[in-house]
């Protein structure tokens, strides 16, 4: 008969060698034809053999999906049902063979043995002495801790943070290290409840696959857990290592399922400090031993609150300059900075930066970052106590400037969430790192107020910026003009002996004047454009005065318009047309060729006037010659 194979057929092609007297123990038996979908017999004991092993078949028809089932009868009491039916299916495949046809079309007749080639091609043993043949090849999910299917199996290492290790009292006590307290840095864990899982499902070879967990320090083995066979979704575990398996369902002729392990580490070290390290084995059956290893971690219980106290600023060395009789610090002033209380930085590990702090206000970049060697006293024992710090600290800040507000130093101790932030007592400073910008070109001229190199007194006079302000004297503080009412004595640097500031906050009543000069370095001009900032149209008159003189002597009104003619003094010389922030102003008939007395030649002389009531900060004060 010829039986043409499609999908699978349970035959068994392997021939074994059995004795005369093996096969005489099975009397007799017959094959039945069997449909491959039902499973119910098509012709019953159409083909008959007795221990002479000669085969006789009453049908001769083509069996396509179908399979021929060996029954056996009569058998002896020593024989085995087992031996019997692997006697049967061996002379099956011996002498009848299997027609083998692709698509329909005869490929060999009387074939004893199949060989399966190709990628797209997978044969595996079945149950029942059936082969199963796969086309194309069941798509299995990845072994444990693997990638070699078609899901992402890995188990990812826990996510630690590099810390150092404290020393304990001794090994041991209160916790283990291993030899990691040896001022390195090792991945750390602050985490009790630990968790690993591979990435997506698993593939588990049958439903009697087990777990193998196992928790072990420097002092041995701490905890191990072998786990049930694992039958479907639900919770295998042990006083403190739990299994999960979630998902589970049929995968070809295995299955597949989630897995996650989760670690008591706080019960299992009893609520101590320690490295440890974990290996999990999947004991997968014939399909083999798939392994992960969770390299050593230290799992930080943190048996005590690492805490800072009393902190303290104050300026070491000042490094001044003086503007309108003012002392401001500048670069390479100093100050020292002091931490005199720092408990428990170690417990049970700690970061590399133990003290980060905030310096705002003093001009000093950068922050000072705190690490275990700028302690004094300190010792990486876990209950190491009673350190200190302090330092020295230089402004160091270019063009930087601080207008009497509050320095402050802060200090806040890092672990693994941040401390309570301690603040030392806040310093009221003046600093001022700012240089003199002032320019007088041919053409332009520009007044920032950063300095007073250009100012003059009312007899043209250069100014002296050390020199106590008189009542009716314009500020110049902190890059802006304006009236005076400021107590000085209340910021830093000044210290009542060496450095005395001065105390304006009673000037008043008289009015504020500041003067200048603006050259042409030797060309002729008879007028020019002025660019105010901190100043708009409507403080005009009421809030500020601005004048100009060619001899400082009479002056002429630039908020008022001019009228024509040769300027008399108070005369206006504002050109109409112009709206602030500029002031367009005109000489009239003059020309800076007409400037006398005080006045250097080729200048006109700027004066500036509030009232002592004005709120108006004049912030710069530029000039442009008309050409």
């Amino acid at each position: 008969m010829a039986i043409g194979i499609k999908k699978k057929k349970p035959l068994n092609p392997i021939i074994e060698p059995f004795s005369s007297s093996i096969i005489a123990e099975c009397v007799a038996f017959s094959f039945s034809i069997v449909d491959a979908v039902t499973e119910s017999n098509v012709v019953a004991e159409s083909i008959t053999t007795s221990s002479s092993s000669s085969v006789s078949s009453s049908s001769s028809s083509v069996i396509g999906e179908a399979y021929l089932a060996p029954v056996w009868s009569n058998q002896s009491s020593s024989s085995s049902s087992v031996i019997c039916e692997a006697i049967a299916n061996n002379l099956l495949a011996a002498v009848m063979g299997i027609n083998i046809y692709d698509e329909g079309i005869l490929v060999k007749e009387n074939t004893s043995c199949l060989d399966f080639k190709g990628a797209d091609v997978l044969a595996i043993d079945g149950t029942g002495g059936c082969v199963q043949i796969w086309v194309p090849p069941a798509a299995y999910v990845s072994h444990f801790n693997t990638s070699d299917g078609v899901t992402n199996g890995v188990v990812s290492n826990i996510s630690t943070s590099s810390r150092y290790i404290s020393s304990p009292s001794s090994e041991g006590t209160p916790f283990y290290t291993g030899g990691w307290n040896d001022l390195a840095a090792h991945p750390c864990t602050r985490t009790g409840i630990l968790t690993w899982s591979p990435a997506q499902d698993i593939s588990l070879v049958s439903n009697s696959t087990t777990f193998t967990i196992a928790l072990s320090g420097p002092q041995g083995v701490i905890e191990t857990y072998t786990t049930g066979s694992i039958t479907g979704d639900g919770v295998y575990s042990s006083s403190n290592i739990e299994l999960t398996v979630s998902s589970w369902a049929a995968d070809s002729n295995k299955f597949r399922a989630g897995i996650s392990i989760q670690v008591n580490l706080d019960a299992t070290l009893s609520s101590n400090s320690g490295r440890f390290a974990l290996t999990i084995q999947h004991n997968n059956g014939a399909d083999g031993n798939f392994n992960y290893t969770q390299p050593n971690v230290f799992y930080d219980t943190q048996l005590y609150t690492f805490s800072i106290n009393t902190l303290l600023s104050t300026l070491n060395t000042p490094v001044t300059k003086q503007i309108s009789g003012v002392y401001y610090m500048k670069e390479a002033t100093t100050f020292d900075f002091e931490i005199s209380d720092i408990d428990y930085s170690n417990s049970d590990s700690y970061p590399t930066t133990l003290i980060t702090t905030s310096i705002s206000n003093f001009g000093i970049t950068p922050n000072p970052n705190i690490i275990s060697s700028d302690l004094t006293g300190w010792t990486n024992d876990y209950n190491n106590i009673n350190n200190s710090w302090s330092d020295t600290l230089a402004i160091n800040n270019t063009n930087y400037r601080v207008c009497g507000s509050s320095a402050q130093f802060t200090a806040t101790p890092q672990d693994w969430v941040a401390g309570s932030t301690q603040t030392a007592a806040a310093m009221q400073v003046l600093i001022d790192t700012y240089t003199d910008d002032s320019t007088n070109g041919a053409n332009s001229i520009t007044e920032n107020f950063t300095s007073e190199s250009l100012r003059v007194s009312s007899a043209g006079v250069s100014w002296n910026s050390s020199s106590v302000l008189a009542s009716g004297d314009l500020l110049i503080h902190c890059s802006k003009a304006k009236t005076q009412q400021i107590d000085f004595t209340a910021y830093l640097p000044h210290n009542g002996t060496s450095i005395i500031n001065p105390d304006y906050s009673s000037s008043g009543g008289a009015t504020q004047t500041y003067y200048r000069f603006y050259t042409t370095n030797g060309l002729t001009r008879s007028g020019g454009v002025f660019t105010f900032t901190g100043v708009v149209e409507g403080d005009l008159g009421s809030d500020i005065l601005i004048d100009i003189s060619l001899d400082g002597t009479n002056w002429y009104d630039c908020t008022s318009n001019y009228l024509g003619g040769a300027l008399v003094d108070g005369a206006g010389c504002r050109v109409p047309g112009e709206v602030m922030p500029n002031l367009e102003l005109t000489l009239g008939t003059f020309t800076t060729n007409d400037a006398s007395g005080i006045v250097p030649a080729d200048s006109i002389m700027l004066r500036i006037t509030m009232p002592s009531a004005s709120a108006v900060e004049l912030d710069t004060a530029n000039f442009t010659w008309n050409i």
